[in-house]
């Protein structure tokens, strides 16, 4: 996560010097976004279009450099936010022990959270690591057949892929009945609290049925942690706020930790590619109607370009996380 804070003197001068580097590129975005925003072309549904086979012996064997250091690193993600879980040093396919940690992978469907599912299991089945592996699916019921999709694919992956059976997928639709109701005013605030509810409910029943330590595990990647710090500045948050997503987090009772904060998203769509994975699209994020994807789709590419690569961007955004923890 970059150099830390030097505690031993005045840092003032080095803490205008990270934020000038910054504000500079930014004002000059603003000014390339404006007179561009008009001419963006948003709602194109992109994706791997490959037929996919549900079957192990046709799967990619994960055993390049590459797609190894993605779960290592993951790995050392998890030990760090979750010391409770050990490698089990027993053969692929073994049964967890009565003493593994339950982790409730949150999936959506989508690029960020099918390569978080295929890593925990290669964790789970390669690593030997002792993990009893859950999904969660939050439908919205927001996008018609689209939702529909998402949840049909999500679920039929997780039982014919990864083997996950029926009471280790928990699925839940929002609908007006549901608290708090589903609306369009405000929807996204709604949808967030109705997720934490939901997800509140699921390991308040995995804890009183299996009596084991149980955490969330959710999807987000660097690139997700530099839009925070630009939200924050956009929104004139004071520097001494100007960090990014929080690896673990508990929060009425649930711990939720985030174990691809150090991949981008590049690295993950490249990581799927190389096991021979699919994922979907939501077309929501492609509309230019919330500021984070316009952060996401406007501001990061041109960034990046000033900064010389999206990883430079994400080292020196790392780098300012670090300064101000």
């Amino acid at each position: 996560w970059g150099v830390g804070r030097d505690t031993g003197g005045d840092d003032r001068d080095g803490g205008m010097t990270t934020v000038s580097a910054i504000l500079i590129p930014f004002l000059a975005c603003l000014l390339y976004i404006r007179g561009n925003i008009e001419n963006f072309s948003s709602g194109k549904i992109v994706g791997n279009s490959r037929t996919r086979v549900f079957c192990e012996e046709n799967r990619v064997k994960v055993s390049n450099r590459f797609t190894r250091r993605v779960q290592e690193q993951a790995f050392s993600s998890l030990k760090s936010d979750v010391p409770d879980i050990v490698r089990r040093g027993q053969p692929e396919g073994s049964e967890f022990s009565k003493d593994a940690v339950t982790i409730v992978a949150c999936v959506s469907g989508g690029c960020d959270s099918m390569a978080m599912l295929d890593i925990l299991d290669s964790i789970r089945n390669r690593i030997h690591v002792d993990i009893d592996l859950h999904v969660a699916h939050f439908d919205h019921n927001l996008r018609g057949d689209e939702s529909d999709g998402d949840r049909e694919f999500v679920l039929s992956t997780c039982k014919e892929l990864y083997k996950l059976s029926d009471n280790r997928l928990h699925v839940r639709k929002w609908g007006p009945n549901s608290f708090p109701p589903r609306t369009t005013q405000g929807i996204q605030e709604k949808a967030r609290l109705w997720r934490g509810q939901e997800l509140e409910r699921i390991v308040e029943s995995l804890i009183d049925k299996d009596k084991r330590q149980v955490v969330v595990a959710l999807a987000h990647h660097a690139d997700d942690s530099v839009e925070t710090i630009l939200l924050k500045l956009l929104r004139g948050a004071a520097i001494s706020s100007l960090k990014g997503i929080d690896s673990v987090v508990h929060h009425n009772g649930v711990c939720k930790i985030r174990p691809l904060l150090s991949l981008s998203k590049e690295e993950l769509k490249r990581y799927l590619t190389e096991v021979g994975l699919e994922w979907r699209e939501d077309s929501s994020n492609s509309k230019l109607i919330y500021d984070r994807n316009k952060v996401r789709k406007l501001l990061i590419p041109l960034l990046s370009e000033l900064s010389g690569s999206s990883k430079a961007l994400a080292d020196r955004f790392n780098s300012l996380d670090s300064q101000v923890r």
